[in-house]
């Protein structure tokens, strides 16, 4: 792009970058022990894995940082709950699946947690 009169080439790359993209998708949570301790590490631990800006909403709650350990926790979602998980930026299609994926699994404490999801249940 070409800078105009008055305006350096610089500022153009500074003002023009894309926007972010956001993602977001709910998933309902499976295994009977709900949120603890074992799957907010998971949680965090795959969020980590990510560049984008991520939050996870329990219910109509405020959303909490997906990438620190004590806001994920204090979630504290009991089995049939509903999470909002929300990503921003680059690879934020790719976070809130592997999130998705993670939760609807049950976070890999039962067997069977993910087959609605994998066989069409509900994604939005």
């Amino acid at each position: 792009m070409d800078a105009s009169p008055g305006r350096p080439e610089s500022a153009w790359s500074e003002c023009d970058e894309p926007v972010s993209p956001s993602v977001e998708q709910d998933v309902e949570v499976p295994n009977p022990q709900g949120f603890h301790v074992r799957p907010a590490q998971m949680v965090t631990a795959t969020a980590g894995q990510f560049g984008s800006e991520i939050t996870i909403r329990l219910g109509d709650g405020e959303p909490v940082n997906a990438k620190h350990m004590m806001q994920v926790l204090m979630l504290a979602a009991p089995q049939g709950s509903r999470l909002r998980i929300r990503a921003s930026g680059a690879d934020a299609a790719e976070a809130v699946a592997a999130l998705v994926d993670l939760v609807a699994r049950g976070f890999d404490e039962m067997e069977g947690a993910g087959q609605a999801l994998a066989e069409g249940g509900d994604e939005r």
